[in-house]
């Protein structure tokens, strides 16, 4: 009796170790499971860089934060993925968006200098560039080229088009609003930017007097664009969701939106 009654206790204390093991196993696969079910529901996630370029991309108004990031997040959603945003220097995001493989940049300008630095994923819009003063209106690169100073964004199409065009008479800024401040104070004679960008940002910072447009001078195509490593299966499922939401009209109407908070 005492041999079966040993037996009978051995048998007892393997069947609790089991279960307790059992136990660990199911507590530490559980979060797991969890993890990959949420994953799945909300789709991978996409690194997205953005310099403050209103009415494109703008940092400092939470409620409307640019025409390109809204179309971006639409086009995240047909696509089944997700987007985290975040603002950087202009110079920085575009080489980040370059040199990286998991990053997109919502908006920039498409030229030759830059042509093999990225994809070019799918067409925002097109930009019309132009000179701005507050005074007599400047209507060719003739008249612009007797000007003192010329405020452009360092490492922007602006600045390489005026460059290649033979102009010396360039004050290279950090950013649209230290330029639009410089014209603004009447510490450069003009500025060259597209007329939407000068529109939104001298408006956003309440400046006077007045901007006085010119002509238009040139045009470029402004992308959403990723660097040459980022997978290409992705920037296509970007490129195609785009393309509905032209077919559809929900971009142009994202596109009016912002062109009505300029009026």
């Amino acid at each position: 009796m005492s041999s079966l009654t040993a037996s009978a206790n051995v048998t007892m204390r393997l069947c609790r170790v089991i279960a307790a093991i059992t136990a660990v196993v199911l507590i530490w696969s559980a979060p797991a499971m969890t993890q990959t079910s949420d994953t799945t529901r909300d789709g991978p996630k996409d690194r997205i860089v953005a310099a403050h370029y209103p009415p494109l991309m703008d940092e400092f108004n939470g409620s409307a934060p640019g025409l390109a990031i809204e179309i971006l997040e639409q086009a995240a959603l047909i696509a089944g993925r997700q987007i985290d945003v975040r603002f950087l220097p202009f110079q920085r995001a575009m080489l980040e968006t370059k040199t990286r493989d998991d990053t997109l940049m919502p908006a920039l300008f498409r030229n030759e200098e830059r042509e093999a630095d990225f994809q070019w994923v799918a067409l925002i819009q097109t930009a019309r560039m132009k000179f701005v003063t507050t005074r007599a209106q400047v209507h060719d690169l003739t008249t612009a080229r007797k000007l003192n100073l010329i405020a452009v964004e360092r490492g922007s199409s602006t600045e390489r088009f005026l460059k290649d065009k033979g102009f010396t008479n360039l004050f290279v800024t950090n950013d649209p609003v230290s330029s639009a401040q410089m014209l603004a104070a009447g510490r450069v004679d003009a500025w060259f930017l597209t007329e939407r960008l000068i529109e939104k940002t001298w408006k956003s910072r309440k400046l006077k007097p007045d901007p006085v447009f010119g002509d238009v001078i040139h045009e470029l195509p402004i992308y959403l664009v990723a660097g040459p490593d980022f997978p290409s299966d992705v920037a296509q499922a970007y490129s195609a969701a785009i393309k509905e939401m032209r077919n559809s009209g929900d971009m142009s109407r994202i596109i009016d939106q912002y062109s009505n908070l300029l009026n």
